[in-house]
């Protein structure tokens, strides 16, 4: 699954930059790029050299995910009432919302 979806990323990010090659596709070329990087270094698993050391850190990094889901959640619980008690009046930001998300970010 992850595999289709590096190579769908990268002819997306490919065609866009053949469509338009005045400009340099930066958004999808750079996702598409770190996504090669990552698959080099999750194919070294198989490398005796390489692979035994690397498992205990894929495992350590899969028991992190249900820790870094719940502070997304209280980050976003937390932006939430921020944004509803209309703190933000100034504008320097573009929207109200942009700006309690970057003051509870902030803390």
């Amino acid at each position: 699954l992850t595999d289709l979806g590096y190579q769908i990323l990268g002819c997306t990010a490919l065609f866009r930059q053949i469509h338009s090659p005045e400009k340099l596709e930066k958004p999808f070329m750079a996702l598409f790029s770190a996504m090669a990087w990552f698959r080099f270094c999750y194919s070294l698993r198989g490398e005796p050299w390489f692979g035994q050391r690397i498992l205990p850190i894929l495992f350590a990094l899969r028991d992190t995910v249900v820790f870094f889901f719940f502070a997304f959640i209280c980050v976003c619980a937390a932006t939430h009432a921020h944004y509803n008690l209309e703190v933000i009046k100034d504008h320097d930001h573009p929207h109200p919302f942009y700006g309690s998300v970057l003051q509870v970010v902030r803390l």
